[in-house]
């Protein structure tokens, strides 16, 4: 006789097929039979192992498995840094000659970055996560920055910790560090705000016959006007202050246009600094 334990009744960290036996053992009838155990005959065991069904899940969970173990920055990484930690790989100076990382950043809402991915060659080889823990006030109290790389199924399995930063805001030097970071923050929304606002009204004067002249001169006095309000916004992070003039403004033209249908920009410029 033989006794089974399927995976479904215990650990399974590799996430095999719960009716494939977790551990056997040999028995005899007279045994009393532990819970969630289950008696077969030499025959019937035999029988159940060698089940297509179960045997072709089980073998593609092992190729699956595999392929979560094989991290893809292995085949560009130059040969005489292939038994480095994973963890200690770096992108300037381990990769084969020629091949160089290209970055991807993903940005939040509130001018923060969420994660970048490093790619080449339209294959994401790694990718760096960003975690942040802040006050009522959004200043920054602590920065991780997690690194991770991209296995043969294309997902991440583990993340290594690179860098967990503190800051004391009971401190001059920690409170002046979290203003500085909201600051670059706020700025980096305004360049994407003025970036963004600058393309749509010169594709849309411009094809209107407007000419290009034209369309900066326009450009240039709407964010003349607005320059103190954004500096002071960019300083004091209060953005109610632009809101109000933007929403207000009934002199600027181009506020008005749809740039999508139901969306002016006057509405997205709202909405972009409303996080």
């Amino acid at each position: 006789m033989i006794d089974i334990l399927l995976y479904q009744y215990t650990e399974n960290p590799q996430n095999l097929p719960d009716d494939w036996p977790a551990e056997v053992r040999g028995s005899v009838e007279s045994d009393p039979l532990d819970p969630n155990w289950i008696r077969m005959t030499d025959e019937n065991y035999l029988s159940y192992i060698s089940d297509s069904i179960r045997v072709a899940a089980l073998n593609a969970r092992l190729v699956e498995i595999e392929q979560e173990n094989t991290l893809k920055i292995s085949s560009i990484v130059d040969s005489r840094f292939a038994e480095l930690p994973t963890s200690k790989i770096d992108f300037r100076r381990h990769l084969q000659d020629g091949v160089y990382l290209n970055k991807r950043v993903t940005m939040s809402k509130n001018g923060r970055p969420v994660d970048c991915i490093y790619h080449y060659n339209g294959t994401d080889y790694a990718k760096v996560r960003f975690e942040f823990t802040t006050n009522s006030f959004n200043l920054l109290t602590n920065k991780k920055t997690y690194l991770g790389y991209h296995n043969a199924l294309g997902t991440i399995t583990q993340e290594y910790l690179l860098t967990d930063e503190s800051n004391n805001l009971s401190e001059l030097y920690g409170l002046q560090k979290a203003v500085t970071e909201r600051y670059k923050a706020r700025q980096y929304i305004f360049d994407e705000i003025k970036s963004f606002v600058n393309a749509v009204i010169l594709q849309v004067y411009t094809a209107t016959g407007r000419t290009y002249q034209e369309v900066l001169t326009d450009g240039s006095v709407f964010w003349k006007e607005y320059s103190s309000t954004i500096d002071s916004w960019c300083h004091i992070g209060d953005s109610q202050i632009i809101i109000n003039k933007i929403t207000a403004d009934a002199t600027t033209a181009f506020l008005d246009i749809e740039f999508t249908p139901g969306v002016t920009l006057r509405a997205w410029i709202i909405d972009r600094l409303t996080y």
